[in-house]
């Protein structure tokens, strides 16, 4: 359970977490349930046993599927050598002026 699930469901506000660890401001707390911050190592410890275990150190950490883009070295692909394959000559970009737009 995240911490701002877990302080609805036991009708706390931030000043009553913060007062809970006894280690950190309301405004850390605020920074931890909105996603801008996340708490130390001693504080997600002190989080977990105030709450129960509800709220514990792998809540701070993503685990979705972690999506690599593969090096540009792998996937470019070597010109081919000699004669070129296509009879079109590639046309050179296009240059407008502003007044015949």
């Amino acid at each position: 359970m995240d911490l701002a699930a877990w302080m609805k469901l036991n009708g706390f506000v931030d000043q009553d977490v913060a007062d809970l660890l006894a280690i950190v401001g309301r405004s850390a707390v605020t920074r931890w349930r909105l996603g801008h911050r996340v708490p130390s190592v001693a504080s997600m410890r002190r989080l977990a046993e105030v709450s129960g275990g509800a709220v514990s150190p792998n809540d701070w950490v993503d685990f979705g599927p972690r999506v690599v883009a593969p090096h540009p070295s792998r996937t470019a692909r070597a010109a081919p050598k000699g004669p070129a394959t296509d009879d079109v000559a590639e046309e050179p970009p296009r240059r407008f002026h502003r007044d015949s737009l």
